[in-house]
Parts: structure tokens; sequence; C-alpha cells
């Protein structure tokens, strides 16, 4: 059958009124127990101690200190395979100053790592004489960072931060270098 109809459109008269609300504010989360002191300890494969030490200040308005100590090496080798030891070595320590509306951050460290360059057999190289020292790279970096910037709660206010970063990195052929940012 042939259908045969008509639309006749309506249009309706509707507002929208929205009532006005207020942007959400961040809360605060529940301030979490601090501990003073973590300790971790670990021993691996190829005589692989491992050691990691926090001490820090608990929670106040005035100050946070704390330092960082870190060890991981390794001492044995790999059986045919040149001298494959290592180690990483770190000490951090760190200082924060709470004003008003301003925090002022600083941090000094010290990183050891040595390591030696290995992978190869040395029998399949019988010409060459060398010992461990030959293929050893140590690198010493000593840093020092500061920074001070505004922690204003209002979102309004001038924000800023400013950051002085400098360290110093010696190798064991006594190359160097200084780096400032």
């Amino acid at each position: 059958p042939e259908l045969s109809y008509s639309i006749n459109p309506v249009q309706l008269n509707t507002r929208i009124e929205l009532d006005k609300i207020r942007p959400a504010r961040m809360t605060g989360e529940p301030l979490k127990k601090l501990y003073r002191n973590f300790v971790k300890l670990g021993y691996g494969n190829y005589a692989s101690p491992y050691f990691e030490f926090f001490i820090n200040s608990l929670r106040s308005e005035e100050t946070q200190f704390g330092l960082h100590l870190k060890h991981h090496s390794s001492n044995s080798g790999i059986e045919d395979f040149a001298e494959s030891s290592f180690s990483n070595n770190l000490a951090d320590l760190y200082l924060k100053k709470f004003f008003k509306n301003h925090t002022l951050n600083t941090n000094a460290y010290y990183k050891r790592n040595m390591v030696h360059y290995y992978g190869f057999i040395p029998d399949s190289f019988p010409a060459l004489d060398f010992d461990a020292e030959d293929i050893m790279q140590r690198y010493q970096t000593l840093g020092l960072n500061l920074e001070f910037g505004s922690n204003y709660l209002r979102e309004k206010k001038f924000h800023h931060h400013f950051a002085l970063n400098y360290y110093y990195l010696r190798d064991y052929y006594e190359s160097y270098e200084h780096g400032i940012a």
C-alpha cells in the first residue's frame, strides 16, 4: 500500500536556567605517620650486597632534614671472562626551610660509581697483558642544589621558583667537568 503522511513541526519554547555553582576546592588528605629511619638490606648472586639507609626529621612547620646513604656492588666475576665487579655509592644530605609563603630547599650529594669493562674472554687475546685496573672506570660526582619557591594557597598570587644546581664530576683517568644550571 502507498503511505502518505505529513509532519507538522511545533517548536517548544524551553528556557534553561542554571544555578551558579562554586568551584570545588582541594581538601587535604589525612596526614600519614612519618618514621624517622628506614633501612633496606639485601644480598644477591655474585656476592652482591645492597644497603640503603634513610634518616629524616619528623613533621615540622619550620624545617625538614634528612640523610640518604646507599651502596650496591658485585664482587664476583663470570667464569672465564674479564673482571666484572662494580659498585654504586651515594650519600645525600638535604634540608628544607619553610617560611610563611616560600620554601628553601637545599641538598648536597656525593656519588661514587665504579665499573669494569667486561664481556670478553681474556684468553682470546693472548698478546694483551692487563689486570683489573686497566679495564676499570670510576666516576665521582659532588653536587649542590639550591631551590627557592613560593607556596601560596591562593591561585591569583604570582607563583615563582628559582633553582641553582652545581656538580663536579671526575673519573679514574683524571678527566673532569663542572656543570651549573
